[in-house]
């Protein structure tokens, strides 16, 4: 598969392998019609995929819903890294913890600023004072407000 899109919900993309921790296809089967579809708990680490198995990785309001303890997100982003291929590309949206939207929804676990995805983005200032946060390393390529200012999208590609 070329891409894998995590914690897809009922809005599965379709040439994508679409994973959720719900079966979701018994919520809407009209979706699902052709679709490539697996049902996982990405809690569970290390994810059932090989490395460097995709060459794009989609997850929409999804990671916020993950275990956020002891560091999760750090873990996450490794294992994102870790399916990419070496010139691999994520699109992350999350909501915007400045905006109510983040903190309304009783599952979610993590909460995201526009400066989030700085840690593993060796040429952003957080990136070059905190490189031990993570061996992992992406470039930062957009990160842009979307639904008027009430979800963050980050466009990250895969430093090998």
């Amino acid at each position: 598969m070329a891409g894998v899109n995590l914690c897809c919900g009922i809005r599965p993309i379709p040439g994508f392998l679409n994973v959720d921790k719900v079966n979701c296809p018994e919520f809407a089967p009209d979706r699902f019609v052709g679709i490539a579809f697996e049902q996982i708990d990405l809690n569970i680490r290390p994810w059932p995929f090989d490395d460097a198995m995709f060459d794009a990785v989609v997850m929409r309001d999804g990671l916020e819903h993950l275990d956020g303890q002891g560091g999760a997100f750090v873990y996450i982003m490794e294992e994102i890294w870790r399916i990419l291929t070496s010139k691999g590309e994520a699109v992350i949206q999350v909501p915007n913890a400045a905006t109510p939207n983040a903190f309304t929804d009783p599952t979610h676990q993590m909460w995201f600023t526009e400066h989030s995805f700085d840690y593993f983005d060796p040429e952003t200032i957080i990136g070059a004072l905190l490189p031990h946060y993570s061996r992992c390393k992406f470039k930062l390529a957009k990160m842009r407000f979307t639904d008027g200012g009430a979800t963050l999208q980050f466009t990250l590609r895969k430093i090998p």
